[in-house]
């Protein structure tokens, strides 16, 4: 199977690091980048520093899952809002699902996101490969997120090198 990656950076986004020092949407995230889009969309992120280096009542695991509309590329929203399991002054799902491990260096994580339309479930799993250890989630998007209809879609894969007392050295093996 050949993947392809195409970029020609002439998609308008904003990122999360505008909101830096808000703990919005979440009080963990690292740098999002948020495209512009006609259509609302999924956000997914893993981040390790939950459960370790930050928690928070309301939270169970190291998943944020953020429903976002951005038509501009300039001005972002974010819903859940506010959060249903974190409160007011912040959006999405953050924290969510069950399990947690910090990664050592040099160790591989295989991530699988899955979203099924005709149940309108999201789940995944982050599995260290040297370890066994693994963080997953599983979440129903009913009132917060519609079903697209058929058609051609694009999805994003990401990897950053953290912000602020949390980074890591991330890339990405695509098989």
């Amino acid at each position: 199977m050949e993947h392809k990656f195409y970029s020609n950076y002439t998609i308008n986004y904003i990122s999360t690091s505008g909101w830096k020092g808000t703990n919005y949407p979440s009080p963990v995230e690292g740098d999002v980048i948020l495209p512009r889009s006609s259509s609302t969309y999924i956000v997914v992120q893993w981040d390790p520093y939950w459960q370790f280096g930050y928690t928070t009542s309301g939270t169970t695991g190291q998943w944020n899952v953020w429903i976002v509309t951005n038509p501009s590329g300039k001005n972002p929203s974010v819903t859940p809002n506010p959060s249903p399991n974190l409160g007011s002054s912040y959006a999405g799902l953050d924290g969510i699902g069950t399990g947690a491990f910090q990664p050592s260096p040099g160790d591989y994580i295989c991530i699988t996101v899955t979203y099924n339309p005709s149940t309108n479930a999201l789940s995944g799993v982050a599995y260290d490969m040297n370890t066994g250890q693994s963080a997953s989630f599983t979440q129903n998007l009913n009132g917060y997120y519609t079903p697209p209809g058929s058609g051609t879609y694009v999805f994003g894969v990401c990897a950053a090198t953290g912000t602020g007392g949390a980074y890591a050295n991330w890339g990405h093996c695509l098989r």
